[in-house]
């Protein structure tokens, strides 16, 4: 109980933090045109704050701070017009459509300018890391095939320094966008030497690997992760279903073969595809010997780990020796701060263009606000800074979406301005309402689907 409290406070200040920053921005921008804004409401519900400006604008908080808006009247909206002749303020129609884009981007890119500030606050100030060393290479994956091999660090990627697994993930989407491979400059522990590797991006074996993280789809596994052949989530339709294999069997040995690491089970299943093999499995305390069916190739492929299982992940990384403390001057932490801010949104606009261009909707993918407050909860108690990180990368997102041509959504309205001026006049008012009634029904069947899924997988 105590737990879901807590998530509950820290979702309900990111969130604040987040939506604050947005609606200033709308609102910021529409003040320095000095434009007449009736009211900036944050939150629904019943009102527990109200008070006015000079310029009789209402400030308004409610009761629960999901949402929130910036009011701007119309030439024909009734208005304190003392206020108006008295500070010469505007209307929205007397501005210009450049300057109404701009009052309509400020949101987006408030939250923009917020992840920028963050990211320069945590690279100046420093943080601690782990050292991008490899603990282990998944069998036949992409980095497997391209010769590298457990216990050695990786220095450099396209000839830029590499600090972290953080630095690394960005590279690697950047490279995966541009199509181009991955070359590596890497360094085998209590070594001086450096060697070289290139990693041959094949967007195919990406797309048909399991796991959300793009390190582990290239088959590296960081140190301080330990897979461990103990079976947490079968795969329906499955060879491990078929087999009536249980989650919590820890698998013991394939045939006459030990399983020591992950690498070495998928080596030895491959050994066997389209044959029968025998899985010594412990049970309850009890070793029992299960006959399992190996499909071929091309179907295993389609399969987590071939037979379709996934394994026990530990994370160790918190009681990891090989750590550092990264910090940068000021300048250096501006630098890393604008490249970090311009990947984070070119990677986020890819993903969504691959949704809708090569067609990788998957409802099961769609993640929400319960996923996000055990997030932001686990990282605020446990490292404030990574919390920050996360928050950066929420607070991106969600300009991003905000952009997205729905009517409800501050893109949409850019859309609808620029309809307007294309089209000389004011599309009618009950069309606007139904386009922007459809488009909540579709706002609210998506939140739905996360809470769904956001349930299932807790």
């Amino acid at each position: 109980m105590f737990n879901i409290i807590y998530n509950t406070i820290i979702f309900i200040i990111t969130l604040c933090v987040l939506i604050i920053v947005h609606e200033y921005g709308h609102f910021y921008i529409a003040r320095c045109f000095n434009l007449c804004i009736a009211c900036f409401s944050l939150g629904f519900g019943p009102k527990i704050l109200e008070f006015n400006d000079k310029y009789g604008t209402k400030y308004i908080m409610r009761l629960f701070l999901l949402g929130g808006y910036v009011k701007i009247p119309e030439n024909n909206d009734d208005y304190n017009k003392k206020n108006i002749y008295k500070y010469k303020l505007l209307f929205y129609d007397n501005l210009s459509l450049f300057k109404r884009m701009l009052i309509i981007l400020g949101g987006p890119i408030a939250n923009i300018l917020l992840a920028f500030i963050i990211y320069w606050f945590i690279f100046f100030i420093g943080y601690s890391t782990n050292k991008p060393i490899i603990h282990d290479i998944e069998y036949a994956s992409i980095a497997d095939t391209a010769g590298i091999l457990p216990n050695t660090e990786i220095k450099k990627i396209n000839n830029k320094d590499i600090v972290d697994w953080n630095s690394i993930n960005l590279e690697l989407n950047n490279n995966i966008i541009n199509k181009k491979n991955v070359e590596l400059d890497m360094q085998y522990i209590n070594s001086k030497k450096i060697f070289h590797k290139t990693l041959k991006i094949d967007n195919k074996i990406l797309s048909n690997n399991q796991h959300n993280n793009l390190i582990y789809k290239l088959g590296i596994i960081p140190e301080g992760i330990d897979i461990i052949p103990i079976i947490i989530k079968i795969q329906k339709k499955s060879a491990a279903s078929q087999a009536n294999l249980h989650v919590g069997d820890q698998i013991l040995q394939i045939q006459k073969y030990k399983i020591n690491n992950w690498y070495n089970f998928k080596k030895i299943i491959s050994y066997y595809f389209n044959r029968k093999v025998i899985f010594f499995i412990k049970r309850n305390n009890k070793i029992i010997a299960i006959n399992i069916s190996i499909p071929n190739k091309k179907t295993a492929l389609l399969q987590n780990n071939y037979i379709g299982i996934k394994p026990k992940i530990i994370d160790t990384q918190n009681i990891n020796t090989n750590k550092i403390i990264y910090k940068c001057n000021l300048l250096q932490s501006l630098w890393y701060a604008l490249n970090t801010s311009y990947l984070t949104i070119k990677i986020i606009l890819h993903s969504l263009l691959n949704l809708f261009t090569h067609h990788n909707i998957n409802i099961n993918n769609f993640r929400g606000p319960i996923y996000i407050a055990n997030v932001v909860s686990s990282l605020f108690k446990e490292n404030f800074k990574f919390y920050l990180y996360f928050l950066a990368l929420i607070s991106i997102n969600l300009a991003i979406i905000n952009l997205l041509p729905l009517p409800i959504l501050d893109g949409g309205q850019l859309c609808i301005i620029v309809i307007e001026k294309i089209i000389r006049r004011k599309i009618p008012t009950y069309i606007k309402m139904i386009i922007y009634n459809l488009s909540m029904l579709l706002l609210i069947l998506i939140m739905g689907l996360s809470f769904v899924n956001d349930y299932a997988k807790l």
